[in-house]
């Protein structure tokens, strides 16, 4: 509990007043079964360029891309064969994927634009059920746990 307070205590104290519009506002850390293939990481932006953008928690960077609405990037965007990525479960598109995986017992999602400064932040814990995402009530909102 005291980690999670810290780690939004630093956020607010450090976060750049920067003006873009770019939030996470969906996470699906604990697809059903054993299969990791299937989380993926929602943004939601107005017509923000996220070039160079980067997680700490996952290891994924934004080629040159404007987000202006809603954006996926899945643990496996694209793979042969049916019921195998993304869009065989959830009829979500996406040409993102990232590499490692989201932690079904929580953990903290940090994103930064190209400079580092901390944009967006999610401390998450195991607060959905298997299959089930969380979502963010609040998009502008800070990423406190009330606004999950």
């Amino acid at each position: 509990m005291w980690r999670r307070f810290f780690i939004i205590c630093l956020f607010l104290c450090f976060v750049s007043p920067v003006t873009a519009r770019v939030a996470i506002s969906e996470i699906m850390y604990n697809p059903a079964g054993e299969e990791n293939h299937f989380e993926y990481i929602e943004l939601t932006g107005e017509n923000d360029s996220v070039a160079g953008w980067y997680f700490e928690g996952i290891d994924f960077i934004f080629p040159n891309v404007t987000i202006d609405g809603i954006v996926v990037i899945a643990r496996t965007a694209f793979q042969a064969g049916e019921q195998n990525d993304l869009f065989d479960r959830y009829g979500i598109n996406t040409s993102f994927e990232y590499k490692g995986s989201l932690k079904n017992t929580g953990e903290v999602l940090l994103l930064r634009n190209k400079k580092g400064d901390i944009m967006d932040v999610v401390v998450y814990d195991d607060w959905a059920e298997e299959n089930h995402s969380i979502e963010k009530l609040h998009l502008w909102e800070l990423s406190s746990t009330l606004n999950w």
